[in-house]
């Protein structure tokens, strides 16, 4: 089933006109969320940056209490207990684009039957912009960047992509922020360098401060991934993730000895998140 203002249809059934902006132009905004046990994940987190990008780009943000009833309402129907969902928001019909009263929205969950353990990496020819075209903060539908570096990847029988800059600065990977280390210390590119401002990167960056680990954030080029003791991504459905090839080169999780602590502080957190939904 897929919610559309707030009205249940059968995915293979349903009829989105061709009018709407997110079709027409390809032009809306949207969250992806993790759902365990029936309970989203740092929903208030992700609400706050689909009204930031919805801010951006002057569209009517969605009732917040009215958009939870309907998550939780469409979850019980399908019955989903762990998956994915991802809310999409755009302005409506495209003769109303510049004074749109009233967005629409629609919510899709998918069921996550078996979470992946890591993820195989290959650097992407896909160049992401510099500086970046929107602030770090906010999430369009329309990220072709991503999308096709991701089917690049699987093409060449990987996971994801990594993406840089023209100038080989290191940005994300094609629906993830990247992490690696060196001697104990984790390194992250900021977000000056083209990159999504992710939801479970933040947590990341909190725990990592409130352990007392080292860890840099800034502009870093291609080249400082050659000598990396460990790759590491982050995702809002797959959490702290362990790269376990990047192209030939392949990774020993265990080099790294704070992983296993960030991840279980991260499942703690996750967890009290999931209380308050």
């Amino acid at each position: 089933m897929i919610d559309i203002n707030g009205v249940l249809y059968n995915e293979n059934d349903l009829v989105l006109s061709p009018l709407d902006a997110s079709v027409f132009y390809g032009f809306s905004v949207y969250e992806t969320l993790y759902i365990k046990n029936k309970k989203v994940a740092f929903y208030d987190e992700h609400l706050l940056r689909l009204k930031t990008s919805c801010d951006f780009f002057n569209i009517p943000f969605p009732d917040s209490g009215d958009l939870k009833i309907r998550i939780k309402k469409l979850i019980e129907k399908d019955n989903i207990i762990d998956g994915r969902l991802r809310v999409i928001t755009s302005p409506g019909n495209i003769n109303n684009i510049t004074n749109s009263k009233k967005c629409s929205t629609f919510i899709r969950i998918e069921e996550i039957k078996q979470s992946p353990t890591d993820i195989r990496l290959t650097l992407s020819t896909i160049k992401k912009p510099y500086p970046p075209i929107y602030p770090s903060n906010v999430k369009i539908s329309a990220n072709y960047f991503s999308l096709l570096s991701y089917i690049e990847s699987k093409k060449k029988g990987f996971d994801e992509g990594l993406m840089t800059t023209a100038d080989n600065i290191i940005t994300e990977g094609s629906y993830c922020n990247i992490f690696w280390s060196k001697q104990d210390v984790l390194f992250t590119p900021d977000i000056k360098s083209s990159i999504l401002e992710g939801v479970t990167r933040s947590k990341i960056l909190d725990i990592c401060n409130k352990l007392d680990f080292k860890i840099k954030e800034g502009i870093f080029y291609l080249q400082e991934l050659e000598n990396a003791d460990n790759i590491f991504i982050s995702s809002s459905t797959r959490g702290l993730l362990f790269v376990s090839q990047y192209d030939a080169k392949k990774f020993n999780k265990n080099i790294y000895n704070n992983y296993n602590e960030i991840m279980k502080y991260y499942e703690k957190i996750q967890d009290d998140s999931f209380s308050q939904w």
